[in-house]
């Protein structure tokens, strides 16, 4: 398991970072963390790795705690197909308590188009995980096609820039200025965190800081690093 830290967009302070599964060795009827999701779906396996996603997650935050280290809210990606059904509020219901863990040291992240997809039911599951003291991110914010009502209905807590957008402010003609500036006004209207991903070049962070974005998370300012990494680098 990785983490990829988000800082603020000056890289003064860190804010949170995002947990990544990473499997060194290959288990049986899991897939590698980019390996497409819509067949490991259908034999529960997105399951599996969503849940052994979150118990080594609060598995890792109580032994900073217990290290006497201040870890920042962590966030992890769910499958669209972990939305469904109320397995996945179980489980970290389960995990939370295991490892105890208090309100706001978690984040869920799920894409805007598996949140967008049935508003009808991801809306209360949100408004439940919100309840647990859970937060919740839309990830790749301008990939899709959302609708501003549901946003404002869901217990939506950040918004992640799609990093698409984000490689787009390299170039001076791109109209992707004017988007990223849209949704870091839509994010500062509905009271939202920002956060742009992928930022790649000194060029990207310029052009987001003048903008006004808070967040920012990329390569630029670090790499994935593993929980010992990160420990030493950030928290220590």
């Amino acid at each position: 398991m990785h983490f990829t830290p988000t800082f603020t967009a000056n890289g003064c302070r860190l804010t949170g970072a995002q947990a990544l599964l990473g499997c060194r060795r290959p288990i049986p009827g899991l897939p590698l963390p980019n390996a497409p999701g819509r067949p490991a779906e259908r034999n529960g396996a997105v399951d599996a790795t969503a849940h052994r996603l979150l118990d080594e997650v609060c598995w890792q935050v109580s032994q900073w705690d217990s290290a006497g280290l201040r870890p920042p809210r962590i966030a992890i990606g769910v499958a669209p197909g972990v939305l469904r059904g109320n397995a996945l509020l179980v489980r970290l219901g389960d995990s939370q308590r295991r490892y105890g863990l208090g309100a706001g040291r978690l984040m869920l992240e799920c894409t805007e188009a598996a949140a967008m997809r049935d508003p009808a039911q991801t809306g209360p599951m949100l408004e439940q995980l919100r309840a647990m003291g859970v937060a919740v991110a839309l990830d790749d914010f301008g990939s899709g096609c959302s609708s501003l009502a549901h946003l404002r209905n869901l217990a939506i807590d950040q918004i992640k820039i799609d990093r698409q957008l984000v490689q787009g402010l390299d170039k001076p003609e791109s109209r992707a200025r004017a988007i990223v500036a849209a949704i870091i006004e839509i994010g500062r209207t509905l009271d939202m965190e920002v956060v742009a991903k992928g930022v790649e070049t000194r060029e990207q962070l310029d052009a987001l800081c003048a903008l006004g974005c808070a967040q920012v998370q990329g390569t630029l300012l670090s790499l994935p690093l593993s929980g010992p990494e990160f420990a030493q680098r950030w928290l220590a």
